[in-house]
């Protein structure tokens, strides 16, 4: 995916509002001719698909005009163009499930299944989202569904919807709303008729089958073998999802306590009153988790990953999403496995990114909690990410240069990079916010410089006295000098702030150069 920027060609708009300033001209007899004002021959027309991208190339982090034109380039006949359109606002907003689905679809559409693998490996791993892992997993099964593939690929195309699902669950299965995925996974084994052929490896089948003493039954057939692989994997489905808050989670234990009696009675009532505990906990964790999430649901129909601007809504999204993680790290499921609560925690973290994407402390927060787990290659990976995403913050890069700090990493290669594009990153963030102000009092210079005009324009055809435009003019001037007074205060605090981070930057680089002994004067 290219860079949305670097891309992106500049607009020169044409002001068709400008007016030339016209001349007095002495008539023969000394009368004055009427000021003329003519008005400059229009350019080519912008259209409205340019004028979006051109506004927001001002100010990126305008959602509303991002999604304008986003519909707009989809009303264009050019593929090209719309292509160009979801790359530069995925780049801009990578973490926004529902534009990455409406990509797959139009690629879907296209039927440009090279362009569809590309999008997955982009997006999969790094949005945790339900649908959109949903919408993946749909697609493999209409490319491998059984009336597409020869009879001899049929083994093997269902193999891979297997695989596909397993994939899938082991990324979103924690989801609450993954329910659908469990049931569909389910009914794919239960109603699998594919044939296994005669032989099957005795290790395969092992791995497998619990019962292993059916392998020593000479009257059993292939059919049954299969069968009983297939209830094996239907039973293992189960047990995996009634641990799980699912929103379905009680129309699962229906159909379990159903599938075991079907298979034997007697002995379902023995499994089946082993597995009740841990599916109570998760139906009660279900009800704590539907009120944690309500707020966080009611925001995320609406919410675009932007930098913070720390207003009420800010505040409360971060709050409703660390108490989640929060509760999370309680472990209110009761797990025994420590790996299973770590990758439920870290699931949640994952998925409030989706929308702090811009929010430092979380990405701190979760590089810690795995530096306290141990895990300190993934806390690097982590941070790393979280670096990329802002590459301004001096919490994460402090944060990553001690982990590699502490994982003896060399400074020269790993550690010292670190700082040095940090520095970099708010050297070029000075000379923009110097750019930014500088063009804000030109524009406005303009603006005071065309009042003007227009006031000698009146005062040349008697409209207003020599007085009164005098005193316009005084005005002009004492607004003009208190908007360059409001301006270089709001320039002074951004810079100030900038400048006592690059400070702050050095500080730590040089601790960190003393302690690993190549500090150089």
């Amino acid at each position: 995916m290219t860079s949305t920027w670097k891309t992106m060609p500049s607009f020169v708009a044409v002001d068709t509002t400008s007016i030339s300033k016209g001349r007095s001209e002495q008539t023969k007899n000394g009368s004055k001719t009427e000021n003329k004002l003519t008005t400059p021959t229009p350019g080519p027309p912008i259209s409205r698909l340019e004028k979006l991208r051109a506004k927001i190339h001002k100010n990126p982090w305008d959602s509303v005009s991002w999604t304008a034109y986003l519909a707009e380039a989809s009303t264009k006949n050019d593929n090209s163009v719309i292509r160009q359109a979801f790359d530069e606002h995925l780049a801009q907003f990578p973490t926004s499930a529902k534009n990455w689905i409406s990509y797959l679809e139009f690629e879907q559409n296209n039927k440009a299944y090279d362009k569809i693998d590309t999008i997955y490996n982009t997006c999969l791993r790094s949005v945790l989202s339900c649908e959109l892992w949903k919408n993946y997993l749909n697609y493999i099964k209409r490319t491998h569904s059984p009336g597409l593939v020869p009879t001899d690929r049929k083994a093997e195309a269902h193999a891979i919807v297997e695989r596909a699902f397993e994939f899938v669950l082991q990324n979103v299965g924690m989801d609450k709303e993954s329910g659908t995925i469990w049931a569909d996974y389910i009914h794919f084994i239960k109603s699998s008729e594919f044939d296994l052929g005669d032989v099957i490896v005795e290790s395969e089948y092992i791995a497998l089958c619990e019962f292993k003493y059916y392998l020593f039954d000479p009257f059993i057939t292939s059919s049954q073998l299969e069968e009983q692989q297939n209830n094996e994997k239907m039973r293992r489905i189960f047990h995996r999802a009634l641990v799980t808050p699912l929103s379905n989670i009680e129309q699962l234990w229906k159909e379990y306590d159903t599938f075991e009696n079907k298979l034997d009675k007697l002995l379902a009532k023995k499994i089946i009153s082993g597995r009740h505990q841990a599916y109570m906990t998760a139906r009660f964790a279900l009800k704590e988790l539907r009120n944690m999430m309500e707020g966080i649901e009611k925001m995320q129909k609406f919410w675009v990953a932007t930098p913070p601007e720390w207003s009420d809504r800010d505040v409360k999204l971060s709050y409703l999403w660390k108490r989640y993680i929060a509760w999370e790290k309680s472990n209110p499921l009761k797990y025994e496995d420590k790996a299973l609560i770590h990758s439920r925690v870290m699931f949640v973290y994952k998925s409030a990114l989706l929308m702090l994407r811009h929010f430092p402390e979380i990405w701190h927060d979760a590089g810690s909690f795995l530096i306290e787990s141990g895990r300190l290659d993934e806390a690097s990976i982590f941070l790393k990410q979280g670096v990329e995403a802002l590459p301004r913050s001096l919490l994460l890069s402090f944060a990553l240069a001690e982990l590699e700090e502490q994982r003896k990493k060399d400074y020269e290669t790993e550690i010292k990079p670190i700082f040095e594009t940090l520095l970099q990153n708010l050297d070029n963030q000075i000379t923009l916010t110097n750019e930014r102000y500088d063009e804000e009092r030109k524009k406005m210079k303009a603006a005071f410089d065309a009042s003007d005009e227009q006031t000698s324009i009146e005062g040349n055809n008697g409209m207003v006295d020599a007085e009164m435009k005098e005193r316009e003019r005084s005005k002009q001037r004492e607004r003009e000098k208190q908007f360059d007074v409001k301006v270089e205060e709001r320039r002074r605090k951004e810079i100030d702030s900038l400048k006592k981070c690059v400070t702050l930057t050095w500080i730590a680089f040089m601790k960190i150069a003393r302690r690993t002994q190549v500090f150089t004067l």
